[in-house]
């Protein structure tokens, strides 16, 4: 993938975090397959949530999700933890994924690596009043995310939930700087 298309992508999701919360309008719920940072080498290959974890099928979805904090566009200084909380939850079932996590990522992929760590869940009446979704109240989650070894320059957050052996990425990553 050459810079403008990276770039591409980035101004297309700063669009896409400013939209506001959950609607049926317009959206198209089939989830597509997520380009691999390495994707002209290696197609079909799978991408893994974290350098450690199994290989598991990354797809960008349509899901439910929504990043409250950090504040998109901002400044963080990398030596204080980066506070991540939001809401995500399963719409094709409307469920509440176990497997929550945060990934920090660089908007380059040459310029770094990302850091992911899991999200604890919480709760979120808000959401469940909302969407009229009692079972939506814990569809809460955060997580203090250390962004200490990374270097300096432009981060897409991003909210990644595990549902039967696929990591679906929330469409609506989030950008931020760190310096």
């Amino acid at each position: 993938m050459d810079k403008k298309s990276v770039l591409f992508i980035v101004a297309a999701s700063m669009g896409i975090a400013s939209c506001g919360g959950p609607s049926d309008k317009g959206v198209d719920s089939s989830p597509v397959v997520a380009e691999s940072p390495d994707a002209e080498k290696a197609p079909d290959a799978a991408v893994s949530a974290s350098s450690d974890a199994p290989a598991v099928e990354e797809v960008v979805a349509n899901d439910y999700c929504g990043i409250n904090a950090p504040t998109p566009g901002a400044e963080y200084a990398k030596q204080k933890p980066l506070s991540v909380w939001g809401y995500a939850f399963d719409k094709a079932n409307w469920t509440i994924p176990g497997n929550v996590s945060i990934r920090v990522s660089p908007v380059l992929p040459e310029a770094g690596n990302a850091v992911t760590v899991a999200a604890s869940r919480g709760s979120r009446p808000d959401i469940a009043a909302a969407l009229n979704r009692p079972e939506l109240t814990e569809s809460g989650f955060g997580a203090e995310v250390d962004v200490s070894q990374l270097p300096e320059g432009s981060y897409v957050v991003a909210v990644l939930q595990e549902v039967d052996g696929k990591v679906y990425v929330c469409n609506n990553p989030l950008p931020i700087t760190l310096k």
